[in-house]
């Protein structure tokens, strides 16, 4: 199964969603899920997480958003797609579409709820994109969930690269190097991170 990650920062830069969007095989509908929500200093290791799923085909994000984050990203091998504007248009288009015609069941996640409870458009690119500021909630699990349902509609439909198979290569004991997270912090989150991943798109029973 094709899988497809979406990060994005709080407008604040202190608080990270990664989410990671795949349709189960036979599913005439895909599932997005909010795998981690939380301090910043544990994206990359939870992006790391979900990019090992072998059938993952990169992460989505906008980098002006998460551009504090990039480098640690390329260096843990992780593809990534820089959305620009008229993309990161036609990202919140799609999500809205998918969602509007039950093509897309989103996770269960409260910071998902809320922000989708609470969005506002936005203009950009002659079309719109979700109003990150002017909110009552963290729009970032919204344009996660947005940036990675966009990526798994691209992929499925050819217009991509395809799957890209890298291995994401010792990113656990890279961030643990970093400090960004003390040995067992990391080990559990990227344990975490990838149980979510697996358990959280279902194949039909």
């Amino acid at each position: 199964m094709i899988t497809a990650i979406g990060i994005e920062l709080s407008t604040d830069t202190e608080t990270a969603s990664v989410a990671v969007a795949g349709r189960p095989e036979g599913a005439w509908r895909a599932e997005v899920n909010l795998v981690y929500y939380g301090p910043d200093g544990g994206a990359v290791a939870a992006v790391t997480a979900a990019y090992a799923d072998p059938g993952c085909c990169g992460t989505w994000c906008d980098p002006a958003q998460v551009a504090g984050l990039l480098g640690d990203l390329r260096s843990e091998g992780v593809w990534l797609h820089e959305l620009g504007a008229v993309e990161v248009a036609a990202a919140s288009y799609v999500f809205k579409a998918a969602v509007r015609a039950r093509r897309v069941k989103t996770s269960g996640h409260e910071a998902l709820k809320a922000a989708m409870q609470y969005a506002m458009r936005r203009p950009l690119a002659s079309a719109f994109a979700f109003e990150r500021r002017k909110v009552a909630a963290d729009m970032a699990p919204l344009n996660a969930a947005a940036f990675a349902v966009f990526g798994l509609q691209v992929n499925e439909g050819g217009d991509s690269p395809g799957v890209f198979m890298i291995g994401a290569g010792g990113g656990e004991a890279a961030l643990t190097a970093r400090g960004r997270l003390s040995e067992q912090e990391t080990a559990d989150l990227v344990a975490a991170v990838y149980k979510k991943t697996r358990a959280g798109l279902r194949r039909p029973g």
